[in-house]
């Protein structure tokens, strides 16, 4: 999918929202990296290995290997009016158990553990335990 492409979606996706919505764009397929970088020097006029090497050095620990776009069982996606864009349906709403557990929490508990703790009871994916 090209910039243009991708930022035309995303304009959509401001006009459809409610507020609070959270939506997973179709990107189209995977593209691997290899060919990718292949693609690219090809269309600079350069030639792989005469002009430029292509080197493979691994992964690092911190970098991710796939996207993972719905956490978990609870979720799913519906089908909005554009048919590359879903709206992902999530079982909790603003307004939820968790603004109303934090509404509850005295002012002497709003601690910030406290109140990721109370976020974290109703958002199973949500970690707050990041370096």
């Amino acid at each position: 999918m090209s910039i243009p492409e991708a930022t035309q979606l995303v304009l959509q996706t401001g006009a459809m929202t409610r507020g609070g919505d959270v939506f997973v764009l179709d990107m189209g397929e995977p593209v691997k990296i290899i060919n990718l970088a292949r693609g690219l020097i090809k269309f600079c006029g350069l030639e792989e290995p005469n002009d430029i090497e292509i080197e493979f050095t691994g992964h690092r620990s911190v970098e991710k290997l796939y996207e993972e776009l719905i956490f978990n069982k609870e979720e799913e996606t519906l089908q909005t009016a554009h048919s590359l864009v879903r709206v992902v349906k999530r079982g909790y709403e603003k307004g939820s158990q968790a603004d109303t557990n934090l509404e509850k929490l005295p002012a002497s508990k709003k601690s910030l553990n406290n109140i990721k703790s109370q976020i974290r009871k109703v958002i199973n994916e949500y970690n707050y335990n990041y370096n």
